[in-house]
């Protein structure tokens, strides 16, 4: 599926990801008001390529700002010089 298909849809974009070096992700809101959505279905997108599908209970700042902390946490532990 492509960038257009989402358009289809009905969907527009509201946030890009950011990552400023190796260790850290973040999704940064382009719409403000988009932060207070609730039940919000949201796609990642890289290039034309859907990378994931998935929705928020709550807004969908909060949504972002969870996957922005999981995201980085599960890199800084897969980066993370053994014992």
């Amino acid at each position: 599926m492509s960038s257009a298909a989402i358009i289809a849809y009905g969907m527009r974009r509201v946030a890009r990801i950011e990552l400023p070096d190796d260790q850290t992700f973040s999704i940064v809101l382009e719409q403000a008001d988009a932060a207070c959505w609730e039940k919000a279905i949201y796609a990642f997108l890289v290039g034309d390529e859907i990378k994931r599908i998935g929705s928020s209970k709550g807004p969908l700042g909060g949504r972002f700002k969870s996957w922005s902390r999981d995201v980085t946490n599960a890199v800084s532990v897969r980066s993370a010089p053994p014992f």
